[in-house]
């Protein structure tokens, strides 16, 4: 008997050392815990500061925004009110600005045709050719006369910057 109240001794022993063991290491582990939870509360806590501060900056950026939409709103407004003082009237060309620009667009080719190149014909030509860089518009204005020139002088014809019967017949290949 002796022998068995000394076993349950040495294995009480046991348990309780153990037990104390265990206990110290859930003791360490909560610790660690507790600073790690720490840890995070903290940085959760500068996070949320850092997001009130980004929306607050997005807050003010907003209301900047709508402040300046209604400037833009009222300067727009005050552009229609100052438009509706204009009177309404439509351009007009005069008859003497249309007469020009018949001479003008008649000075630039002669009559010598049966049927005569039109001015886009004439344009469309000169810049296959290499001589004319502008629009393809119909008006015979200075550009085109310009490159009806450059076209004579290269082509060994008389320069005068009008669309003669010679001057069409060479420049009519570049159509």
């Amino acid at each position: 008997m002796k022998r068995l109240f000394l076993i349950i001794g040495v294995i009480g022993l046991l348990c309780m050392s153990t037990g104390c063991t265990a206990l110290r290491e859930n003791a360490r582990d909560i610790k660690t815990i507790k600073s790690h939870l720490v840890t995070l509360e903290s940085a959760l806590t500068q996070q949320n500061l850092y997001l009130q501060q980004i929306n607050q900056r997005n807050k003010d950026d907003i209301e900047a925004l709508l402040d300046r939409s209604d400037e833009l709103t009222f300067e727009i407004e005050r552009i229609k009110k100052q438009q509706e003082l204009v009177p309404k009237t439509t351009p007009r060309i005069s008859q003497s600005v249309r007469k020009e620009k018949d001479k003008e667009q008649s000075a630039i080719m002669s009559d010598t045709f049966a049927s005569k190149p039109s001015i886009r014909d004439m344009q469309k030509a000169l810049r296959n050719a290499g001589f004319y860089k502008g629009e393809i518009d119909g008006n015979g204005g200075p550009l085109t006369r310009s490159a009806v020139k450059d076209f004579q002088k290269s082509h060994g014809l008389k320069v005068d910057g009008i669309l003669g019967r010679k001057t069409w017949e060479k420049l009519e290949g570049y159509l």
